[in-house]
C-alpha cells in the first residue's frame, strides 16, 4: 500500500527518480511507472560489452548510430524527441545511476522497444527487443539489418556482432524465444574503464577514477 512517503518522494524527487525506485522496493510497492522488462539492466550490457567469440563479427565502413543519435548525447537532449514514456527501468551501480527508457515504433518493419540507456544521463547503448517472436521474423529483420549496414556477410541463424573501425558495436541476438539489436560504443575511455571495473570479478576489482559526467554529455 502506497504510503505518505511514497507520494512525498514522487513529489520532490521525482516520478523516475532513484530515490522513489529504491522506495517501492523496500516497501514492496509497485512503480508508478511498468518496467522496460523483468531482468536488471545491466545483464543487456555485458555481452556487448565483452565480445563472445562464439559468435559472428562482420565488418562494416559505415557508422554505427541508434536512432540516428550519437552516443553520449545528454538524456534530457533524447528525451525531448521521445513521447510517451512507455517503461523505465532504474538500477544503482558503484554509486552511479543506470537509467533505461522505453518506448514503441516500427523497426524493420516490425514493432518494436526501442530502449535508452543512459549512465548518469549520459546515453551509453540503445537497444531494440521485437514484440514477438518467429524464425521468419528473425531471418527477415536479420536481412534488412546486413543491408542496412551495407556488409559483406551471410547471415546463417547465429548471432553476430557488426563493428566499425570507430570501435562502435551492434550485437544481433536471437535467444530462440526473443530477438534483440544492440548499439554500443567501447570509444569513451573512462566510460569503458567504468562498465568493466563493474562487471570485473570480485577478486580483480579495482576502484574506477571519478568521471566528470558534464564533461562527456553532449
Amino acid at each position: 500500500m502506497k504510503g505518505p512517503g511514497f507520494y512525498f518522494i514522487q513529489f520532490f524527487y521525482g516520478k523516475y527518480s532513484s530515490r522513489l525506485n529504491r522506495y517501492c522496493q523496500q516497501k514492496d510497492i509497485p512503480t508508478p511507472y511498468n518496467l522496460c522488462y523483468h531482468d536488471d539492466p545491466d545483464h543487456h550490457i555485458f555481452d556487448i560489452l565483452y565480445r563472445n567469440d562464439k559468435y559472428a563479427v562482420a565488418q562494416t565502413e559505415g557508422e554505427i548510430k541508434f536512432q540516428r543519435t550519437n552516443f553520449f548525447t545528454s538524456r534530457k537532449k533524447i528525451l525531448k524527441q521521445y513521447k510517451p514514456v512507455y517503461g523505465y527501468s532504474i538500477m544503482e551501480i558503484n554509486k552511479n545511476t543506470l537509467r533505461v527508457y522505453c518506448f514503441r515504433k516500427d523497426i524493420f518493419g516490425r514493432r518494436a522497444k526501442i530502449l535508452f540507456y543512459f549512465l548518469n544521463d549520459v546515453f551509453i547503448m540503445g537497444e531494440y527487443i521485437f514484440i514477438s517472436y518467429s524464425p521468419k521474423k528473425v531471418s527477415s529483420v536479420a536481412q534488412k539489418l546486413i543491408q542496412q549496414q551495407k556488409l559483406d556477410y551471410q547471415y546463417a541463424n547465429e548471432n553476430f556482432y557488426i563493428e566499425n573501425s570507430n570501435s562502435e558495436r551492434i550485437i544481433f541476438t536471437d535467444s530462440g524465444f526473443n530477438l534483440s539489436i544492440r548499439y554500443f560504443s567501447l570509444k569513451n575511455k573512462e566510460i569503458m574503464d567504468y562498465l568493466k571495473s563493474y562487471f570485473m570479478p570480485e577478486s580483480e576489482e579495482s576502484k574506477p577514477d571519478p568521471i566528470e559526467w558534464k564533461r562527456i554529455a553532449e
